[in-house]
């Protein structure tokens, strides 16, 4: 299959560029700031919300890294 290297490269530039922004986010500090009373149940919830998203966060970024991996590799 032909590709364009150009075109390979400007997708590549763009991942580079989503995933710089991506990197900077606290996600699982969203959910720490919705978290309630001391102690209460909403804040429980809300701490393990966070850290879940937290995780997915992250887990999306290495998979978005990996995808500009694979097209410089391509």
């Amino acid at each position: 299959m032909l590709v364009d290297p150009d075109l390979l490269r400007a997708f590549a530039a763009q991942v580079d560029a989503a995933a710089a922004g991506l990197r900077g986010l606290d996600v699982g500090a969203g959910g720490r700031g919705a978290d309630g009373l001391p102690g209460s149940a909403t804040q429980w919830s809300a701490r393990h919300v966070g850290e879940r998203l937290g995780a997915i966060a992250a887990d999306l970024l290495d998979d978005i890294t990996a995808l500009g991996g694979a097209v410089r590799g391509a």
